[in-house]
């Protein structure tokens, strides 16, 4: 651009003079020529190599600010904070597909009773959102029926419960609720690492390293039980673990869930 300028205004200054001479050369044909590149080559400075030089300057400066010792300690706890809530999420679900996988192999497992006086509770609560005519709850009812018991039901734990009650959605019997909260009551006891570990296990038929095509697979199984934002984020923190030929191991899967939902009751 500097080149052209000063060809241009050396240029002007000779012709007012009555001076027939060119700054560079003798022929008027190559000077148009090298004003012509020297145009071209400032323009592309100007929109092309100017504003990547300043993207660069703009990304070096946040990573300086992000040094400062308060903001990566801010951040890193909320990152951890939202991971462990993600995991906490994915298990209530590995909770609920270890009672199906259970059910499928028909293996036999024994659920403590609830209390007399617990479901004493319940049925008179129950009684109170039921349908008259069809002696039934309507599942738009356990909004209303949970506070009653001294409990708030998120949406996530609203589809456990009816999947482990094996609602058609519409109602609910009073046998199914008390089988479906005993069933939750009890699933609090079982080691976070083994259900994970027996899930992938055996729904993966007893491969102990999988690749991420394999863990895909297996969310696609069971698509529509886990949060499709929580099995994205899942399957990006997989990618950083895997090794030996861009495999995971099982058991690196469990304790990854495992080590975040410690701090959660079960």
């Amino acid at each position: 651009m500097i080149i052209w300028i000063a060809h241009l205004i050396e240029y002007k200054y000779l012709l007012r003079e009555g001076i027939e001479d060119y700054y560079i050369t003798n022929n008027e044909y190559a000077d148009y020529a090298i004003m012509v590149a020297s145009l071209g080559l400032g323009l592309y400075a100007f929109l092309v190599v100017f504003p990547t030089v300043l993207f660069q300057f703009m990304v070096i400066t946040h990573i300086q600010m992000m040094k400062r010792r308060d903001m990566i300690e801010e951040t890193i706890k909320e990152q951890r904070c939202q991971r462990s809530l993600r995991s906490f999420r994915m298990y209530q679900v590995f909770k609920l597909i270890r009672r199906e996988l259970i059910q499928y192999f028909k293996q036999d497992i024994s659920d403590k009773k609830l209390s007399s006086s617990t479901k004493k509770l319940i049925e008179e609560n129950y009684s109170l959102c039921q349908l008259k005519d069809k002696g039934e709850m309507n599942t738009l009812n356990l909004a209303e029926f949970f506070p009653l018991c001294g409990a708030e039901l998120k949406k996530l734990e609203n589809f456990i419960l009816l999947k482990k009650a094996q609602s058609g959605g519409h109602s609910i019997k009073y046998e199914d609720l008390i089988n479906a909260i005993e069933q939750t009551t009890n699933d609090v006891k079982v080691d976070p690492f083994e259900v994970i570990k027996t899930i992938f296990t055996l729904v993966m038929k007893n491969k102990q390293k999988l690749t991420i095509g394999d863990i895909k697979q297996f969310f696609s199984v069971y698509e529509g039980y886990f949060e499709r934002e929580d099995v994205a984020d899942f399957l990006n923190e997989l990618m950083c673990i895997q090794r030996n030929g861009s495999q995971i191991d099982i058991q690196e899967i469990a304790s990854l869930i495992r080590d975040d939902i410690e701090c959660y009751p079960r």
